[in-house]
């Protein structure tokens, strides 16, 4: 089973909350590992990439990992 990382980039600043489409970052062995790696990349979505608009679009990031392919 293969977990895939799925991010989404939202925006606060108004009323109802907007997120971009989803970016996939990456495949998993492992639900933790997953899950791990979507707060660091959260962390560098936000802190790096997104820094001059974090404060003014009040951005956050929503992410999931989700199953892929058959059990083993």
């Amino acid at each position: 089973m293969k977990y895939i990382l799925i991010l989404y980039v939202c925006s606060y600043a108004t009323e109802t909350p907007k997120c971009n489409n989803e970016s996939i970052t990456g495949a998993f062995d492992k639900w933790s590992a997953c899950i791990n790696q979507g707060y660091k990349q959260s962390h560098f979505y936000l802190n790096e990439l997104y820094q001059e608009d974090f404060e003014d679009e009040k951005l956050a990031i929503r992410f999931s990992c989700e199953e892929q392919g058959e059990p083993t």
